[in-house]
């Protein structure tokens, strides 16, 4: 599963969840504590509760006592939040949730391979990140445990994982994480494998919603208008030479 801008971490959200680790606090002394605006404060509190990270109580915001928070907290202890999370050394340990190369980092993330190379050397100097001669994988069980609460939230957030690329003719074209329950039937390179292509987009679904049924000339439209990068396309012109 591909990790999206909105799924990561950002630089103010690590702030207040830092400073919420000396204790509960309002939303005016946590705006103070970490330099910020009650409105900003307010607005990155509010995206803490629904990462289900923090909760309000007694008029005072506190850490949850959740799975994903704790680990948070562990990782927080060992690593700087603010150069581990967030931008695209986040993208990239969402991606190695499980061992990866380069070249399948770089497919999960959208990121080139050189970009990804860099951002590798980054997080082995940090200690986060391991490699055993083929694979990058996650060195720390608290940051892997975090990442996949992350992901396995987005899966099971519904309707609001899909991203919608197109709306048209009485039609949405959507692309959601990989097991997301979204509406839609499977369209674009979700159905490639069913024309003899191995091209499943592996961090990524398709859908056509309302859902119905879709033949191989729609599936290539599809495809095409849903391509991110010129793999994408190459593989829209091989499901058309081959069938």
């Amino acid at each position: 599963m591909i990790y999206k801008s909105e799924e990561k971490m950002k630089k103010k959200a690590i702030r207040v969840f830092q400073s919420l680790l000396r204790g509960p606090a309002t939303v005016r002394e946590i705006a103070n504590e970490v330099g910020l605006s009650y409105p900003a404060a307010a607005v990155t509190i509010k995206d803490l509760i629904k990462e289900g990270l923090c909760e309000r109580k007694n008029g005072q915001v506190v850490i949850r006592h959740s799975a994903k928070a704790q680990a948070l907290i562990k990782v927080l202890s060992r690593y700087r939040g603010e150069e581990l999370l967030g931008g695209n050394r986040e993208k990239v340990l969402g991606a190695i949730t499980s061992p990866k190369t380069v070249k399948e980092i770089a497919g999960l993330t959208r990121l080139s391979e050189q970009t990804v190379y860099r951002l590798l050397r980054e997080l082995k100097g940090m200690l986060a990140v391991g490699f055993d001669g083929k694979k990058y994988f996650l060195r720390d069980e608290d940051l892997k445990a975090f990442l996949e609460q992350k992901l396995m939230d987005a899966r099971t957030a519904g309707e609001e994982t899909g991203v919608v690329i197109l709306h048209s003719n009485g039609f949405t074209l959507k692309r959601a994480p990989k097991g997301a329950r979204t509406r839609g039937a499977p369209t674009a390179f979700s159905k490639f494998a069913e024309y003899g292509v191995d091209y499943g987009a592996e961090n990524r679904d398709f859908f056509i919603d309302p859902p119905r049924e879709v033949g191989l000339e729609e599936i290539l439209v599809h495809a095409l208008l849903a391509s991110e990068n010129s793999l994408d396309r190459t593989m829209c012109a091989v499901l058309y030479l081959k069938n």
